[in-house]
């Protein structure tokens, strides 16, 4: 049995060498890749989460806002009258209607809030506790515009 030269030595050593070093790079690549897909999801969720903070405290100002005590020049003015409905009843219903009117006219804010419903759930996951507070939401805004109808 023949061991070989010094110098196939040598070359089978530096093969390996360069075999070794291109799995250490390969798995050193595969890990950075990594980290930065992390990385990359994180910084998404992170600005997801603040865009849905910021639309909710917005909500909370159009709520506050839909809700005030008085109107502006013709506000409230797109309700259909009943027949027979004295002045003062036309005034008074259509005051009421103006909170209607206001939550209407943010029905694009609210699309949009949907929208980024869904994109919460695709990047964190469906779970009904996540999820609550888009449905308290959306359920409070209803019974506002229902409470103005009746």
């Amino acid at each position: 049995m023949e061991i070989g030269s010094y110098a196939d030595w040598v070359t089978a050593a530096a093969n390996l060498g360069v075999a070794a070093a291109a799995i250490c790079a390969a798995r050193l690549g595969f890990l950075g890749l990594n980290a930065w897909r992390m990385e990359t999801i994180g910084k998404r969720k992170a600005e997801l989460a603040e865009q849905v903070l910021a639309d909710f405290y917005e909500a909370r100002d159009i709520f506050q806002y839909a809700r005030q005590p008085f109107t502006f020049g013709n506000e409230g003015g797109a309700r259909q009258k009943e027949e027979g409905e004295t002045r003062e009843e036309t005034e008074r219903l259509n005051t009421y209607f103006a909170i209607t009117e206001r939550l209407l006219n943010r029905n694009d804010f609210f699309a949009n809030l949907e929208a980024r419903r869904f994109r919460f759930l695709a990047l964190f996951g469906y779970d009904s506790e996540q999820t609550k507070p888009y449905d308290e939401l959306f359920k409070i805004r209803a019974e506002v515009m229902r409470a103005v109808w009746c």
